[in-house]
């Protein structure tokens, strides 16, 4: 029998420290199947202003099978949509300040 393939799994979130809803979805999906976590932490300045670029730079930089996104409640629905057209799953959490 083959090992799980484990998943790169791309966390996404405004805050400086995580927040026990991320924690927590953090724990749930590492114990239910092999992940591989990327949270990139690089200071960028877009003139954009906007969320998605850098998740789009982020995904043509290296290949992921999933997106957890992490972001202020005001944010949350509409970068979750958005970003749920780029065809991976994507895993909200509604705890972030």
């Amino acid at each position: 029998m083959q090992a799980p393939k484990t998943a790169r799994v791309l966390v996404v979130t405004d805050q400086a420290i995580a927040t026990p809803g991320l924690l927590q979805v953090l724990r749930e999906r590492a114990a239910r199947a092999p992940a591989r976590f990327r949270v990139p932490v690089r200071g960028r300045v877009s003139i954009r202003h906007d969320p998605m670029a850098a998740v789009e730079e982020q995904l043509h930089d290296e290949p992921f099978d999933e997106i957890i996104l992490a972001v202020s409640s005001r944010h949350l629905d509409r970068l979750a949509h958005r970003i749920e057209h780029l065809g991976l799953p994507v895993t909200t959490v509604r705890d972030a300040a």
